[in-house]
């Protein structure tokens, strides 16, 4: 996450998203890890505590909502970006990272306040109608998945396009900008395979969300807790996705640290040898002193 948020120029602006998205699985983490403390409590006194029991449904009821809002939000934002980047590269080259943290702001505030009105309208409104109360899920992420189809399809098309364009073009000054295109390529997997990711993990537990509003079951309480599952597998496979990115950054950390503790022989080699000539001078000039 930090080696992420040091990258710098147009790749820099991007990793804010990728940033955010972290914060956002640790914030799912942290959150499973007080409802699991509580379900413990909840077998005890506290079972008949109501304001513990509202406080427990209410974490239990939020965390996997605002999770998929700031994934579908965050995600739809890191993909305009990179559409952006490749569709209209002056416009985006104006929009600094001041404009990504707005953005990611934004995307935390219209999640919890999009949430806070799901739970106060099926809490209070669709009591007794709650088949309807994860309709939230296919609806956020089948319009995320058309999106994120959509613009990846532009952002394919145009990189055909300006590689063919490459290739018959002259190649001067193609070697000044490689490393910045490598940087730029490299950053649109990133994007690609966290997207993936997301779609593989959501789309089977919303479409088993409509499934049940439409039938009123889907499938049993196993099939419902497996898909449950893996939608939260999300925030435990983004992670290593991540990892595999910064990857360079790792060994570069590592081999400056391996460097630090450890000197390479070259450089002992000069130390003793600069050590001994100077030890040789003192000495030579000790003996001149007491000649004359």
């Amino acid at each position: 996450m930090f080696l992420i948020r040091k990258q710098k120029g147009r790749k820099g602006v991007g990793s804010v998203y990728i940033v955010n998205l972290c914060t956002s699985d640790i914030f799912v983490g942290i959150a499973m890890i007080i409802l699991k403390i509580m379900t413990q409590f909840q077998k005890t006194t506290l079972k008949d505590d109501e304001v513990a029991k509202e406080f427990y449904n209410i974490i239990r009821y939020c965390v996997i909502r605002i999770s998929l809002f700031v994934s579908v939000f965050n995600l739809s934002a890191l993909t305009i970006d990179r559409l952006f980047a490749i569709k209209f590269p002056f416009i985006h080259r104006k929009q600094g990272k001041k404009f990504a943290f707005k953005i990611c702001i934004g995307v935390w505030a219209l999640s919890v306040v999009l949430c806070s009105i799901v739970y106060c309208v099926t809490r209070f409104y669709l009591n007794n109608i709650g088949r309807y109360n994860n309709l939230v899920f296919p609806i956020a992420t089948y319009s995320a998945s058309i999106i994120f189809i959509i613009s990846y399809t532009i952002i394919f098309i145009e990189m055909r396009k300006s590689s063919k364009n490459v290739g018959a073009g002259s190649r001067k000054g193609t070697k000044a900008a490689s490393e910045q295109d490598k940087a730029e390529y490299r950053f649109l997997k990133l994007a690609i395979k966290t997207v993936t990711v997301f779609m593989i993990c959501w789309i089977p537990f919303s479409t088993c969300s409509l499934h049940m509003a439409i039938t009123g079951t889907c499938g049993g309480r196993s099939v419902e807790y497996s898909l449950f599952t893996l939608a939260y597998m999300n925030s435990v496979i983004n992670p290593f996705i991540y990892l595999t990115h910064a990857q360079k950054a790792i060994s570069q950390k590592m081999n400056k640290m391996i460097q630090f503790f450890i000197p390479k022989k070259e450089e002992t080699i000069e130390k003793n040898l600069s050590s001994a000539v100077t030890k040789d001078t003192t000495v030579a000039m000790a003996t001149g002193n007491e000649a004359a």
